[in-house]
Parts: C-alpha cells; sequence; structure tokens
C-alpha cells in the first residue's frame, strides 16, 4: 500500500498563521469574560459555569487546549528539524549538528511548553537563590545566556542556508523571542503598575503568547520551504519482522 501526501510551505504557513490568530482571540474574549464576570485577576471568584470553558485557551493554564497548541507546534518544528538533520546525516553534510541541536532544543521546548519547566522549576528555583527576584522572570537567568551563547554559535549555520531561508529564520526567532521574553518581561512590570485586571494587561500579555506562536508558525514554514528547495521528499516502510523476531 503506497500513499502520497504533499505539503505546500505557503498553505501550510496560512493555516498555522490563522490557528494562531483564532487562538490568541478566543483568549482574549475569555479572559475579558473572566474579568468581566468573575471579579477579574489571577484570584478571583471563579464562575463556576463561565470557567470550565474558558479556562481551555487561557495561556497561562496547564493541561488545556490552549497550551497542548502551542506544546504541538513546537514538536513539530523539532520533527521537521530531524527529519532534516537525518538526510545531512546520511549525505555526511557540513552542520548537520547544527540541525540536530535544534530539532533537540525545540523537542524540549514542546516539553517545556506542556510541563511549564522554565514557569515552575527553574523559575521558582531562581527566585529563591535571588530572594528579589519574582518567581515569574527567574528563568531569564538560565535561558537568556543559553539563547545568546546559542545565537553566536548559529551565524555560520545561518550563513550557509539560502538567504531567504535564513531571513525567515531570523525574522521567526525575533518574534517568537520578543513574545517569549520582551513582552513577558514588560506584561511583568505592568502587572506591578496597574494589576492584573485590567483589559491593558489582558491585551498585553496575550500580544506577547500570540508573537509566540506566530514566530513558530513562520518557522516551521521556513523548514517547510528547506525541504522544497532541496527537493526533499519523505518516505516511511514498515517491515516485516526477522525469523525469529516479534
Amino acid at each position: 500500500m503506497n500513499a502520497t501526501f504533499t505539503i505546500q510551505p505557503r498553505k501550510t504557513g496560512v493555516f498555522l498563521g490563522i490557528i494562531a490568530v483564532v487562538m490568541s482571540a478566543l483568549a482574549i474574549i475569555g479572559d475579558i469574560l473572566e474579568l468581566k464576570f468573575d471579579g477579574g485577576g489571577e484570584h478571583g471568584t471563579r464562575n463556576p459555569f463561565l470557567w470550565p470553558f474558558v479556562r481551555q485557551f487561557n495561556f497561562v493554564e496547564e493541561g488545556n487546549i490552549a497550551n497542548f497548541y502551542q506544546g504541538l507546534q513546537l514538536v513539530l518544528a523539532a520533527v521537521l528539524l530531524l527529519i532534516v538533520w537525518r538526510g545531512k546525516l546520511q549525505r555526511k553534510e557540513p552542520h548537520r549538528g547544527h540541525w540536530l541541536a535544534l530539532g533537540l532544543i525545540f523537542l524540549f521546548l514542546g516539553t517545556d511548553e506542556v510541563a511549564q519547566i522554565h514557569e515552575t522549576t527553574i523559575a521558582i528555583t531562581i527566585a529563591n537563590l535571588r530572594q528579589t527576584e519574582s518567581d515569574k522572570t527567574g528563568w531569564f537567568w538560565v535561558y537568556l545566556p543559553l539563547l545568546a551563547v546559542f545565537g553566536l554559535s548559529y551565524i555560520p549555520f545561518l550563513r550557509r542556508l539560502p538567504r531567504r531561508i535564513a531571513v525567515l529564520f531570523m525574522v521567526s526567532g525575533t518574534i517568537y523571542v520578543g513574545g517569549a521574553v520582551g513582552v513577558e518581561k514588560f506584561v511583568n512590570w505592568f502587572a506591578g503598575k496597574y494589576g492584573d485586571d485590567t483589559v491593558g494587561y489582558i491585551l498585553i500579555d496575550n500580544l506577547g503568547e500570540f508573537m509566540e506562536s506566530t514566530g513558530i508558525a513562520l518557522f516551521v514554514y521556513a523548514i517547510l520551504c528547506y525541504m522544497a528547495y532541496e527537493g526533499k521528499e519523505i518516505g516511511f516502510r514498515i517491515q516485516h519482522a526477522k525469523p525469529g523476531e516479534r
């Protein structure tokens, strides 16, 4: 049995972008409804009828649709990166280790998104070590130095890519990091000054999440464009067990 699936980078990127817009819109609507009917704020009284539905699209909550969606995006990027790495490995091309490292990093980020390691384990540990550090931003002290080293080490890798692909990689990374770090840092300052029970806080907070989702969508599009540039075809083979094997 043979089956062929054709993936078009442009349509895939647009599809992922539309999902990012819809998910962010639902998150904003849900947060505003919570603010209006639940008393507002992180510690407001939860409406027993509204909250079970609203929380599904709240990016801060764990074990919901929004959380699963962001994790799935990151894992999709990781799978595509590892597929490219596999092809590079078979042909023994230079910089194949960079593709492997990228794939493993995005696999970790996907796990982190679901398990929220950076917002719990790492952030709380840093906050305990630095008594003046907020437990919401403590992870910056671990991730930002690693990000700086990572960015510098990938300059030769980006130079070997086609110019358009390299630009897409850099733009998508800037959007993602801007949302994950820049906007999150700003929204924490905003919450400290004006509170987290305002429409302004809701809009800024969800802007960061939207930038993260959009950045990953653009990155997936860039990887698919690179795979199309190389004329890559992906095949799956299911092999019968050898005699004596189960």
